[in-house]
């Protein structure tokens, strides 16, 4: 499809577009896209490739905006099937208020090193800029990103395929979210506040939810599923000082570590316990033979991920830098299990039970961090 000059608005309709070719767009906008309504199906075919004139690689992309994108209804179907590439992907902000929206990655990470292409580049990022690759990415925004409704299915499977991304602050104030990732499900590369909606998320090789700045988890419903340590099931930036806050909300967490509360700011009291965690089984919290909580595992939870940690915390720690991890009781023997929820008292004992499996657990306000032990 030619470039557009403005902005695109999409209000109702039919739209069908699919596109092969080393980074090319679907929906190219120079300034905003806005869709309101409409039958959307986009899928592109072709890879990355290094753009000499911008010294930068670049990736094909479903819909891509140079300003904001901003959906509030309609139904979107984005497939992206070559290496680096992308759902949604703009300079500006993402806000989706509503709308059903699937997004589908399934090419890995392309990378321009020392003069080479790598469509499925598998080593050592640290030391390459931005620039130098582009991993693939079910909606990425350069600035903040903001759901307040709608339900959102992301899928990227693979290597380096990261679900929602913010470079900036990202905010979940409602809507069902369900996102399966191979690299980080949710991250923000500022602060995350969680507000409200049902969220869903499995990341095989990395984090959950990882923020680099506070996580502040408020409301909603969360589930958050990471891979084995060092990742998290949920990861604050605590080596750069923040933390995960609770105030509200119902959380599981499970992975190899889990950031707990460093601050006073946290009001809601959490539990924590090192378990096996199985698929398609529950993990209940009792109070008594009070039901406080109760969470279906995902049946794609790989219990191959869980655990592995070299070492426990005696008291319920974590925490990390990005992509980094707690280890929090995620030593052997399990993954670090976290859950938070209305109705805890701390210093008061309750019951954790992951399938058949049960333990003795005590709630608490605030807990030890300090990052990885070594």
């Amino acid at each position: 499809m030619a470039e557009d000059t403005g902005s695109i608005t999409i209000t109702g309709g039919t739209l069908n577009i699919a596109v092969t070719g080393t980074a090319t767009k679907g929906l190219k906008a120079d300034g905003n896209v806005d869709v309101s309504g409409g039958d959307i199906t986009i899928t592109t075919s072709g890879g990355g490739k290094w753009d000499e004139a911008d010294q930068k690689t670049k990736a094909a992309t479903c819909i891509s905006a140079d300003g904001n994108v901003n959906i509030t209804a309609g139904t979107l179907l984005l497939a992206s099937t070559g290496s680096g590439g992308k759902g949604i992907s703009c300079d500006g902000d993402l806000v989706v208020g509503g709308g059903d929206i699937i997004v589908n990655t399934s090419g890995g990470m392309y990378a321009y090193v020392n003069g080479n292409e790598y469509t499925d580049y598998t080593g050592n990022t640290d030391y390459l800029t931005s620039d130098q690759k582009s991993s693939p990415k079910g909606m990425k925004a350069d600035g903040n990103v903001t759901i307040n409704g709608g339900t959102i299915s992301v899928t990227t499977t693979g290597n380096g395929g990261e679900g929602i991304e913010s470079k900036a602050v990202l905010a979940i104030n409602d809507g069902t979210i369900v996102v399966n990732s191979n690299d980080d499900a949710i991250n923000s590369s500022s602060h995350m506040y969680i507000k409200g909606g049902d969220i869903t998320v499995v990341a095989t090789d990395n984090d959950g939810l990882d923020s680099n700045g506070n996580l502040y988890i408020s409301g909603g419903v969360v589930r958050a599923f990471g891979a084995r340590s060092p990742e998290c099931g949920i990861d604050a930036n605590e080596e750069g000082g923040y933390s995960v806050i609770f105030t509200g909300g119902t959380l599981l967490a499970v992975g190899g570590g889990n950031s707990v509360p460093g601050t006073s700011e946290s009001t809601q009291p959490y539990v924590q316990a090192s378990m096996s965690v199985t698929a398609g089984t529950e993990v209940t919290l009792k109070s008594g033979n009070t039901v406080l909580a109760t969470f279906t595992v995902p049946s794609n939870y790989s219990s191959s991920n869980q655990g592995g940690g070299m070492w426990t915390a005696a008291a319920p720690g974590g925490g990390g830098g990005p992509g980094g991890g707690g280890f929090g009781g995620g030593g052997f023997g399990g993954s670090s299990v976290l859950v938070s929820c209305a109705g805890l008292t701390s210093g008061s004992s309750y019951t954790l039970t992951s399938g058949t499996a049960s333990s003795t657990v005590t709630a608490t306000l605030q807990g030890n961090s300090g990052g990885r032990p070594w």
